[in-house]
């Protein structure tokens, strides 16, 4: 299931995804204007919104890596926390509380094995929280995005390993095809 959603036209590309702090700044750098849920951006520039999707979510419309990965963290330290935000790995909500009293809602694909989540703070400055130990695992992430953020791993970490693999079949024979594609052209031009 891919993550960002894209449509073009002949002089616009729309991209609906979850939301990630970062994305705004980033897309605003692009020309980007938020139109509704969705981004729009000029079309000469989809090769730049592709990369920018790509880097943040791992992920532009089913591109990027076919398989998948689950990935099991654990928070360092004495806690890990956000003011006014949700918590993000990998291009994930991880996790979200909407004021200090609120309960806490787990993003999709999200399961806590140890430790929790909590809202704190005040009432105009609410976090959102893990506890120090928390360990939490993140299902479906793009392979080659949950490797660049193990290979980065902020500190507030103390580890974070790939777990389990699950191909994407669709993506795969997609490649496939194109690959023989390739071959059957490389074939043409040596027999030529």
């Amino acid at each position: 299931m891919s993550q960002v959603t894209v449509t073009t036209t002949d002089q616009k590309v729309k991209v609906s995804s979850a939301y990630l702090p970062e994305l705004p700044s980033m897309a605003k750098k692009l020309g980007g204007r938020l139109d509704g849920s969705s981004w729009g951006f000029d079309i000469r520039d989809l090769d730049r919104v592709r990369d920018l999707y790509l880097t943040l979510y791992g992920d532009f419309n089913g591109e990027g890596s076919g398989e998948t990965v689950s990935v099991r963290v654990v928070v360092a330290g004495s806690e890990w926390g956000e003011y006014r935000s949700s918590l993000f790995f990998a291009g994930r909500m991880v996790a979200q509380a909407r004021g200090r009293d609120s309960s806490v809602i787990l993003g999709d694909g999200v399961v806590v094995l140890l430790g929790g989540f909590r809202s704190g703070g005040s009432v105009k400055n609410w976090r959102t929280e893990a506890t120090g130990g928390t360990v939490f695992e993140v299902r479906d992430i793009p392979k080659g995005k949950a490797e660049a953020e193990i290979a980065d791993l902020p500190g507030v970490f103390e580890s974070a390993e790939i777990i389990g693999a699950e191909m994407n079949k669709d993506a795969l024979l997609t490649e496939r095809n194109e690959l023989m594609a390739r071959v059957a052209e490389i074939d043409a031009i040596l027999h030529a």
